[in-house]
């Protein structure tokens, strides 16, 4: 009887619960209920320190400074992360944000921890996060850039092997784009893909891609808003208590429109020809479990009853 070996490689899920980088608190929430919908494991788990944006501590740090909103903050807890992440020395890493940020600094481990090997980033986003602080103040715009060693140098400092254009795609990107972010993808060659990349034949136009950039290993951004906010409802798009004002600025903003199961089944695709090494979520926001939170905290007997 053949006896299939166990995997020996070390996983270690990162909760990251960063808000600051898109100045938006509820990916705090949305970062810790990812992590216990990824259910109980064997892996150790670390949790980076992240303040809640209702505390004191929260409303630190948010001054913008050398063109980035809320730095001091982003960029200690990318430090705190990297911290944590090297005391363990992974092979693979799970991350549950917060904003996409939350991607510089357990990516920037994995290339160089595969830079001996081909790795490449697949970057699953309706935006494709290339703004440096010269054309954004919100630092959750900035992670691709970031991985690609541009942008700011505090930030950089933690991606020592950056990841070559040539091993980047973007896939689910949707339009429109801002003019920068169009001259970036331009000048620097990178491939995307709209939303059929995803959606038809289960992501083999990935996987071609994969196969054809000679790729072994992959870290995969998963932000949910490439998803459909018609289909996936715990989006941005979908606060039920958003103003009028905020509603017509989001309609200007670019919508996923890829279903969940069809990012599923593309992974499974993907998976059969490289090794997910590094794997992101952001960009979750449980609008209902928050609301259902808010009044049963502030609701008969819970709120006598608070530590």
């Amino acid at each position: 009887m053949s006896v299939t070996p166990s995997d020996t490689r070390k996983t270690l899920r990162v909760v990251m619960p960063q808000w600051q980088g898109g100045i938006n608190a509820p990916y705090y929430f949305g970062s810790h209920l990812l992590n216990y919908l990824a259910g109980p494991s064997s892996d150790p788990t670390v949790v980076v320190p992240v303040p809640s944006p209702t505390s004191e501590a929260g409303q630190q740090g948010l001054r913008a400074e050398r063109g980035i909103a809320a730095r001091a903050a982003v960029v200690g807890q990318a430090r705190a992360a990297a911290s944590l992440i090297a005391a363990h020395t992974p092979d693979r890493i799970v991350t549950f944000g917060g904003d996409c940020g939350v991607s510089v600094a357990p990516f920037g481990y994995l290339l160089h921890r595969y830079r001996g090997e081909k790795i490449g980033l697949l970057h699953l986003d309706a935006h494709p996060d290339v703004s440096t602080p010269a054309e954004s103040s919100r630092a959750h715009m900035h992670v691709l850039a970031n991985l690609m060693g541009l942008g700011d140098t505090d930030l950089t400092a933690l991606v020592p092997s950056p990841v070559p254009a040539a091993r980047v795609l973007i896939a689910g990107l949707t339009e429109p784009l801002l003019t920068h972010e169009s001259a970036f993808l331009r000048d620097h060659k990178i491939r995307t893909m709209g939303p059929e990349g995803v959606k038809v034949r289960q992501g083999e136009a990935i996987a071609a891609w994969v196969r054809a950039q000679g790729l072994t290993h992959l870290v995969v951004h998963f932000d949910l808003d490439v998803l459909d906010p018609a289909s996936f409802h715990s989006l941005l798009f979908n606060n039920p208590r958003q103003t009028a004002g905020e509603r017509a600025a989001l309609a200007e903003v670019a919508q996923g429109k890829v279903r969940l199961q069809e990012v599923a089944d593309m992974l499974k695709t993907v998976e059969k020809v490289a090794k997910i090494v590094g794997l992101t979520y952001s960009g979750f926001f449980p609008w209902d479990a928050m609301h259902l939170a808010e009044v049963m905290r502030n609701g008969p007997i819970l709120n006598k009853s608070k530590i």
